[in-house]
């Protein structure tokens, strides 16, 4: 549960240390982006005076968060969300995660997280990995339905964190996209963030693009499988992991993904945005043998679920290749 507080939460720092350390250190389940809206509507107070994040704060300074504000401290996180598990062993927990949940807090207020469903339902996976989002191996955008992996012991997050980050998972995608795709294509395009909208991301095609932060380089395969009212189902491999990355690759190459509340500028409704994490494949944190699973969404019927089955298991990338020179040009 959480709390609002109707009482200011006050203590007497036991260091020396700057303000936003020490808050951090204080509520470590809290988001950074929460804890930089404190400061910016001045609701963090040294005694007695608002002070920003980067204030000295000296051993026996009053800190002082005070009351009828947003602030909430959760004491054991209960959320009301009831999840489709599809795998649950010693080593890891499989969730089929809904489309419009986001996958751990955003805000310290937030309940129905993907994450805190877990730590409901396996409340020992709570001092596993991140105390902000325990256990969760890798995150899906709020709009993304599909599979969702948890790790259920440190040891197993530990390996199978080193497994992601060495790139041996195998992830792929289902979506539907605007307008006929005919050939399997590769997509090599870098992304960024725009420099306006933080919630956005964009495609780097030209060095003199305006931008914000740094330019990461992203890798994925699209390959159609089937069409329907002038949409195509593709099946979508990522090989890197870039925030946003499908989405923009879809859009920038042409083809936005149907219902992208972001990317997509067609205007035809659609109950959702049509991307779901459909099949993933990583090595065993105990046998290192490959664990597979598979989830097809709703948004599939029964014949384009085999053709959906048999590109799981393609392994040779397209031969034709998208580039950001290409696009530019």
């Amino acid at each position: 549960m959480v709390t609002p507080l109707s009482t200011p939460l006050q203590w007497t720092s036991t260091s020396s240390s700057r303000l936003d350390r020490i808050l951090k250190a204080q509520f470590p389940h809290v988001s950074n982006r929460a804890l930089k809206l404190w400061f910016k509507q001045h609701k963090v107070f040294v005694n007695g005076t608002s002070r920003p994040p980067g204030y000295n704060v000296q051993e026996g300074d009053l800190i002082q968060l005070p009351h009828g504000t947003s602030q909430l401290i959760p004491r054991e996180a209960e959320s009301t969300l009831r999840l489709e598990y599809i795998d649950k062993h010693e080593d890891v927990i499989v969730v089929n995660k809904p489309h419009q949940a986001h996958c751990h807090p955003l805000n310290p207020w937030d309940l129905d997280t993907i994450t805190q469903a877990v730590v409901r339902d396996f409340p020992h996976i709570k001092d596993v990995g991140s105390p902000r989002e325990p256990g969760l191996l890798h995150r899906l955008d709020y709009e993304t339905s599909g599979i969702l992996l948890f790790a259920n012991s440190q040891e197993s997050f530990q390996r199978l964190s080193q497994s992601r980050d060495e790139k041996q998972w195998d992830k792929r995608y289902l979506a539907w996209l605007h307008g006929i795709v005919t050939t399997p294509a590769q997509l090599l395009i870098p992304i960024t963030h725009h420099p306006s909208q933080p919630s956005k991301m964009i495609a780097f095609l030209d060095p003199s693009q305006k931008h914000k932060g740094h330019v990461q380089q992203a890798h994925s395969w699209f390959v159609p499988l089937a069409h329907r009212n002038h949409q195509t189902l593709c099946m979508i491999k990522i090989i890197t992991g870039v925030r946003h990355q499908i989405r923009i690759h879809a859009s920038t190459w042409g083809h936005p993904i149907v219902g992208d509340p972001l990317y997509a500028t067609n205007s035809q409704a659609a109950e959702r945005m049509m991307l779901h994490a459909s099949a993933l494949n990583v090595p065993s944190p105990l046998t290192g043998q490959t664990l597979q699973w598979c989830a097809l969404p709703s948004f599939v019927n029964d014949l384009e679920a085999v053709e959906c089955k048999r590109s799981f298991e393609r392994e040779s990338p397209p031969t034709k290749i998208v580039t950001a020179e290409e696009l530019r040009s």
